[in-house]
């Protein structure tokens, strides 16, 4: 039991250092937020950094559950894991490539297409946690509302720019 316990305590420092790590990678141009023209309701630069700390911990949480609670037991089908663990995978890829396409590259319509990727993927792993009956799907819930606000946001600052 002891032992389980420290597995996941280390998958979840794991994950959760996946998660951070392309932020030191891909430093934030954050004079290039305060330059483009932003909408009334865009947040200041430091709101990123604690939504997003608590997003990828809670994140790191969730999958930390679903990899030691549904991917490694028989009860569920092969396909149903394999399925999730794609969503899972395609939205950690969307989510750390928005760093650079929008600090270091300036590719707002490109932010944008990310933004609505992130959101799509997260909806889909949504109702597949909700079809396989995962019941920490709700974890998912601030990580969507994020998702929706920033979507919204990076299309506020395509468009507007």
């Amino acid at each position: 039991m002891k032992n389980v316990l420290w597995k996941k305590i280390i998958f979840f420092i794991i994950v959760l250092f996946l998660f951070i790590f392309p932020s030191f990678l891909f430093r934030k141009d954050v004079s290039f937020y305060k330059e483009i023209s932003l909408p009334s309701f865009a947040p200041k630069p430091i709101i990123f950094g604690i939504v997003w700390t608590i997003l990828y911990v809670i994140q790191s949480l969730y999958i930390t559950y679903v990899y030691f609670n549904i991917f490694k037991v028989n009860s569920f089908s092969t396909n149903d894991k394999k399925n999730l663990e794609i969503l899972l995978i395609i939205n950690f890829i969307f989510n750390i490539l928005y760093m650079p396409i929008f600090f270091k590259f300036h590719l707002l319509f490109g932010s944008l297409l990310i933004c609505t990727f992130v959101l799509l993927s997260l909806l889909l792993i949504i109702i597949k946690s909700k079809e396989m009956k995962i019941k920490y799907w709700y974890l998912e819930i601030p990580y969507l509302i994020w998702a929706i606000f920033a979507t919204i946001l990076a299309g506020f600052i395509f468009f507007i720019n």
